[in-house]
């Protein structure tokens, strides 16, 4: 109370501090970092090997298996997964939430270190901490001015001179370049020569390995120094290859230059990118956590000009724009901004209708609005982001703290009408309603506590609207009880705004008040007819329960993950048949091309032509185990016409399968939010049998369902193996390692160290043969080479040779073999029902014998999400019962006002339902859950209002329970319902209005509207119908009685 007093009676301290907030508001405002999303904090750690030449089952035995082993004990690890490809093994390692990033890397590189030995040739394991899984924010690619001149030579170039000034821009995590050839020192032997000389493949290599080595020889001690000695024999030129003693015999030296050739080239094209016209490299710029992406967006905008004006023009290059989120961005928080002005002026029309006085109207808005600019002070201390979510979530908490403004007015203004002073009113008004409001909001705060705490991938998101809605409320509940008072004693000392709409618009509100009456006079009649006798109370409480029930079951909706979001970018992953040579796969990216060129932008389409969008960027990425293609369209409200006719163009390929699907807000480009089916076993052969069967019947029970399987499940490419002969090698002087040595320097090409560029840069040093380029496969039997025992002989007389079948990868979960069904399902179908079916319609008719199953992915979170959030929201109805027995000091009456709760959850229903039938579909996602929690805060101060002024009414004013309860329902229902509506108004701009991003907070915006509405006009009959019960016994108690 004399803190009350105090406020009112010094209201320049009051307004200094007013000011404080809305200044340090604005700074923060400004210093906030601006993102579509937050983001979600996944520590992943990725761990790359490479060895040169190696087939996928090398990789996986002698890299993978080994590497699997060592890393399993790692403190914190979740999920494991690893690749093996041709030449190349990547491990990907998931921890726990809250994990020190750093101390993982340490621990994983003494884990790697603990292997004994690797096979020759195998490169040592690179660790990348991510850190975090960011997508890519911005797409470039690098294209040639010069017709003439090939863009897949300049990869090194652009790596080592271009992208450094890329990646110390502020914000950017990681620049990834896709696409080019990589610089090679080459060796090019003429076999021929060897013969000549009697030399063999093997002395070459172990003369060119032991000629390119530095050798430390210890450190010399003379008189006062001491002198580091070593041995500098590594290549710094060519001239030092040449001179490389092979071979030496009767006093002469063969020297390399004998036997080869040496030149600088380029390493065979793996990795093709494509961008509209021309090829490009591509150029992706994931951002680091909590990055402005407006920010760094301008920042790398300006940094590409200069590169091209400055470097790379002169050079015959191009770094072209592709995509970014940046117009996304923008667009997304506009609509909130948009959506919460709205709500604002709707719930102010709302108070100008109900209070009359512009002035109760102004310090409503001045409540919000001193709020909110606290809010982005809290945002700023916790190092949070301005987002879509974090907007919403101010949004919803405008909804929450505007009752708690329109309490304290109302009962000031009916203390005013009992003729007190200005000063006592706002006194008495506001200390009467001080306990309500502070267990108001002290129950709806306690309900986000719960949610703070959730660490799951959904939880993180759920975290910025937990802490917007909870900062907006305490600092309401600051301002409703010092403020607010203090503000109309101001108003009404300035004469401020004190003219009276009534008479100003009588012909508006006029109409607006006989409907009011007419309400009251009704809901006057029906309590009176409901709280008349115990048995029409017991009626009303059995009648609106069973009906509640009924809903429930009637209207429970579907479930899904989170919503989908979609942007105006379409994705699509190409299953290709495998072996195809780099060639024929690029072919395919450009017959795709061909089919679309004359409907790019640039190309000068307009989408003139019915039926087919204009393509504003078209791009293809692609290597030898995945191909995307990704598409803009020009209008983006015709995004969907384009990816339909994308499809049509991949359907219309032989052998060619993928999906077009549009990038979500929450899926970063990894095939939407889809159901990962792993199928883990030993066998490849039955675990591919299994994959086949499954997506045959996914397709016969979801027929619309996307199904990629990772990797591929044909097994067309080609491979040719030699079975050597022992018997036959050693009678030649071979074995088994140097037999195959000598196969990859004539085919392939064999790594044998490292050269030193005059830059100072390394790049491999290859041993090849000039003399089998354009072998053809028929014919490598017929091969010869040059033993150490001075014979010239056939391939085919040292080892059986065969064409057979393999993998192009074998892909490991938790250190099984594994298959990934990646499934993405249709958008007019929920995940609870994909779920549903594979697990009780597909999987119990597929044999797996001892194959096991495992639903990740989109699934797993589900379910991992349902249970965190079923476990909230128990825990947030436990924390309401519990905080409102130790306000009431009762057991009883806070039970009467959780009573509320089902119908608030039937009216979230209900909101559900609405919104499909009239705006959008709109599954029950793990957001709308979130609603549910939130209504648990929201939907019991109306009945906190009823049972508190109830309590008033007997322990104060001495009236009995009848006339205590009517009395309280009746004085508070203008406030409940001035109260309801404004929230109504104020979120019903979220869920109304379409546009960017407006996917996320619709359901969650719905629950809460329907919620609010069927709870309220449930609860004024039930509430003081159950209440009614308790305190005659009350009264009894204390010895009266009704």
């Amino acid at each position: 109370m004399n803190l009350l007093k105090s406020a009112i009676k010094n209201p320049v301290v009051m307004l200094v501090g007013v000011v404080f907030i809305f200044l340090f508001g604005s700074l923060a405002l400004k210093s906030i970092p601006y993102q579509l999303i937050p983001q979600v904090s996944r520590p992943i750690v990725s761990v790359y090997t490479s060895w040169s030449n190696a087939n996928v089952y090398e990789i996986e035995a002698e890299v993978i298996v080994p590497q699997e082993k060592a890393l399993k004990s790692l403190a914190g690890l979740q999920v494991m997964t690893s690749i093996a490809r041709e030449g190349r093994g990547s491990i990907n390692l998931e921890f726990e939430e809250g994990s020190n990033l750093d101390t993982i890397l340490l621990d994983i590189s003494q884990k790697l270190g603990e292997i004994r030995s690797y096979p020759e040739g195998v490169n040592r394991p690179i660790i990348k901490g991510s850190g975090e899984s960011v997508p890519p924010s911005i797409y470039l690619f690098l294209h040639s001015l010069n017709p003439d001149r090939s863009v897949e030579d300049e990869r090194v170039f652009f790596v080592n001179e271009i992208a450094p000034f890329l990646e110390r821009i502020k914000g950017v995590g990681e620049v990834s370049v896709l696409g080019g050839r990589d610089e090679q020192m080459q060796i090019l032997l003429d076999t021929k020569l060897l013969a000549y000389n009697n030399i063999t493949i093997n002395e070459v290599i172990v003369a060119i390995s032991k000629a390119n080595k530095n050798t430390s020889a210890g450190i010399l001690d003379y008189s006062s120094r001491a002198y580091r000695i070593r041995v500098d024999s590594k290549f710094s030129s060519i001239d030092d290859i040449y001179n490389v003693v092979i071979k030496s015999e009767r006093g002469r030296n063969i020297l390399l230059r004998d036997l080869a050739d040496v030149k600088e080239g380029f390493a065979k094209s793996q990795v093709y990118s494509f961008h509209n016209n021309e090829d490009a490299i591509s150029v992706r710029i994931h951002p680091s956590v909590n990055t402005n992406v407006l920010e760094l967006t301008e920042a790398v905008r300006k940094e590409v000009t200069r590169l091209n004006e400055n470097i790379l023009k002169p050079q015959g290059l191009s770094l072209e724009w592709s995509r970014d989120q940046e117009g996304y961005i923008l667009e997304a928080i506009d609509l909130v901004k948009e959506n919460l002005l709205y709500g604002i002026l709707f719930s102010c029309l709302v108070l100008l209708i109900f209070l009359r006085q512009m002035s109760s109207v102004l310090i409503v808005t001045f409540v919000i609005l001193l709020s909110t600019f606290g809010t982005f002070i809290v945002l700023y201390i916790f190092n949070r982001t301005l987002n879509i979510v974090s907007l919403a979530g101010i949004s919803f908490a405008i909804s929450m703290l505007v009752d708690n403004a329109i309490v304290v007015l109302e009962n000031i203004h009916q203390h005013r009408l009992k003729a007190k002073s200005l000063f006592q009113s706002a006194l008495d008004g506001t200390y009467e309603v001080a306990g309500a409001i502070f267990a108001s909001v002290l129950t709806t705060v306690a309900i986000f506590i719960p949610i703070l705490g959730l660490k799951s991938e959904s939880g993180q998101l759920f975290f910025d609207i937990a802490l917007a809605s909870t900062s907006a409320l305490l600092i309401s509940l600051f301002i409703s009880l010092f403020i607010i008072p203090m503000l109309v004693c101001e108003f009404e000392k300035l004469s401020l705004l004190r003219w009276d709409i009534k008479k100003f618009w009588d012909f508006i509100f006029t109409p607006l008040e006989y409907g009011g009456r007419g309400f009251y006079f009704v809901m006057h009649k029906a309590l009176n007819f409901f709280l008349k006798n115990w048995l029409r109370r017991l009626l009303c409480i059995f009648g609106f329960s069973a009906m509640s029930v009924y809903l429930y079951f009637v209207l429970m909706p579907k479930i899904s993950y989170l919503p989908h979001g979609d942007q105006n970018f379409a994705i699509a992953y190409l299953s290709i048949p495998p072996g195809l040579s780099y060639q024929e796969r690029k072919g395919i990216a450009k017959e795709i091309y061909e089919k679309n060129k004359h409907y790019l932008s640039i190309n000068g389409y307009k989408g003139e032509k019915q039926g087919i969008a204009a393509i504003k960027d078209l791009f293809f990425i692609g290597s030898d185990s995945f191909m995307m293609i990704g598409a803009i369209a020009e209008d983006k409200s015709k995004i969907e016409m384009m990816s339909k006719k994308l499809q049509q163009d991949i359907s219309s390929i032989p052998s060619v399968r993928g999906s077009v699907f549009q990038q979500g807000i929450f899926d970063g480009g990894n095939g939407g939010l889809s159901v990962d089916l792993y199928i883990n076993g030993h066998n490849l052969d039955t675990l591919r049998a299994n994959a086949e069967e499954i997506i045959e019947k996914i397709k016969e029970k979801i027929p619309k369902a996307n199904v990629r399987a990772v990797p591929t499940l044909e097994i067309n490419n080609k491979e040719i193996a030699f079975y050597p002969d022992l018997q036959a090698l050693a009678l030649n002087g071979l074995d088994a390692k140097s037999f195959g040595e000598v196969i990859s320097t004539i085919l392939s090409g064999k790594v044998i160290g490292e050269f030193q560029t005059p830059s100072g840069r390394n790049i491999d040093l290859i041993l090849k043969s000039n003399n089998y380029n354009q072998i053809a496969p028929e014919d490598l039997s017929y091969a010869q080479i040059y033993t150490p025992q001075g014979n010239i002989v056939s391939l085919y007389s040292l080892a059986q040779i065969k064409e057979q079948y393999g993998l192009t990868q074998i892909r490991h979960y938790e250190r099984e073999r594994s298959y990934l069904l990646i499934i993405l399902p249709p958008k007019d179908m929920d995940l609870e029902s994909v779920i549903k079916i594979i697990k009780k319609e597909i999987l119990p008719t597929v044999d797996l014998g001892e194959n096991k199953v495992l639903l990740k992915g989109s699934a797993n979170e589900l379910e991992k999400t349902s249970l965190d959030l079923l476990g909230g929201f128990a825990l947030a109805v436990v924390i309401t019962y519990l905080l409102l027995c130790a306000l009431y000091g009762n057991f009883i009456y806070p039970f009467v006002i959780i009573f509320t709760l089902p119908f608030a959850v039937v009216g979230g229903f209900i909101g559900l339902k609405l919104t499909n039938l009239f705006i959008a579909p709109q599954p029950l996602d793990v957001l709308g859950m979130l609603g549910m929690i939130i209504l648990v805060g929201s939907v019991v101060n109306n009945a906190i209002l009823i049972v508190y002024q109830s309590l008033i009414n007997i322990r104060n004013y001495g009236l009995r329970p009848y006339e205590a309860v009517l009395n309280a329902t009746l004085s508070r229902m203008r406030p409940i319902y001035m109260s309801m509506l404004t929230s109504v108004c104020g979120l019903l701009p979220l869920v109304i209005f379409s546009g960017s991003g407006s996917e996320i907070y619709r359901g969650l915006g719905a629950v809460i509207i329907g919620g609010l509405v069927f709870s309220t006009l449930i609860s004024l009959f039930v509430i003081p119908s159950l209440l009614l019960f308790f305190i005659q016994r009350e009264k009894a108690q204390k010895g009266g009685g009704e």
